[in-house]
């Protein structure tokens, strides 16, 4: 797997979940999930460089969290440093391993980076107590601002990776019925699924061109029209 460590840091090097839109809109899919945590104790899969870890020590009692990224763990640990009831490992998710039962799993962000996701989800419901919760957010490949694309010829189909996609490592893009799909292959029962951010230009644009009170309002029509979401969730169960 040392190639996939490689890929990790050839991401790390230049992205970061707390600069421009994209850091607000992580801060827009933490509150679209946290009504969905459930316990004290979390395991979240992919830290990246920390932001969504850091909201979640603030619901949690316990968080652990890993990446395998060595990069982005240690400017985690140096972020947060020995806050109470926190813990980092640095390891590819294929490879993870612990004796440890969560209440709530968090991956957001990780599927569409993983060589097979199904097997990493599947490997999930080991580390998830009896009664907990995976939730999981992806990128939507139905997103108003990916239709357009296609409609001006950016895209050849919603599905098909664009620079961005590429320079951020992604393999693949899913719609709502794949996520539903490689949930349930991998023994998930999907309870509930929802949108974030109603999305109609680029991160560039909106940060151009948007208020705060307009990135309020389309984060609000996401929950109402997740299909063409920016991003998509599902809550699960243990199958």
């Amino acid at each position: 797997m040392e190639n996939e460590t490689e890929r990790l840091e050839q991401v790390a090097d230049w992205f970061s979940a707390y600069e421009g839109f994209n850091g607000r809109l992580v801060r827009y899919s933490f509150e679209a999930l946290r009504p969905h945590f459930t316990g004290a104790r979390c395991l979240e899969l992919g830290s990246a460089d920390g932001q969504m870890t850091e909201m979640l020590l603030d619901v949690f009692d316990e968080v652990t969290s890993v990446d395998g990224s060595p990069t982005y763990v240690q400017q985690v640990g140096e972020r947060i440093g020995d806050r109470p009831g926190f813990r980092i490992e640095q390891s590819l998710f294929e490879d993870y391993s612990t004796e440890q039962r969560f209440d709530t799993v968090v991956a957001t962000h990780i599927l569409e980076h993983v060589d097979d996701p199904v097997d990493v989800i599947r490997r999930a419901l080991d580390w998830t107590a009896p009664d907990g919760r995976l939730v999981v957010a992806v990128p939507n490949a139905l997103s108003i601002h990916r239709l357009a694309a296609v409609e001006m010829g950016l895209l050849a189909d919603p599905h098909e990776l664009n620079e961005r996609d590429r320079r951020l490592g992604h393999r693949r893009v899913y719609d709502p019925d794949g996520l539903r799909g490689d949930l349930e292959q991998a023994g998930w029962t999907v309870e509930l699924s929802g949108g974030v951010f109603l999305k109609v230009l680029t991160n560039a644009q909106i940060e151009e061109w948007f208020t705060p009170e307009m990135e309020q309002g389309f984060y609000r029509l996401g929950e109402r029209f997740p299909q063409n979401s920016a991003e998509i969730y599902a809550v699960c169960s243990p199958g």
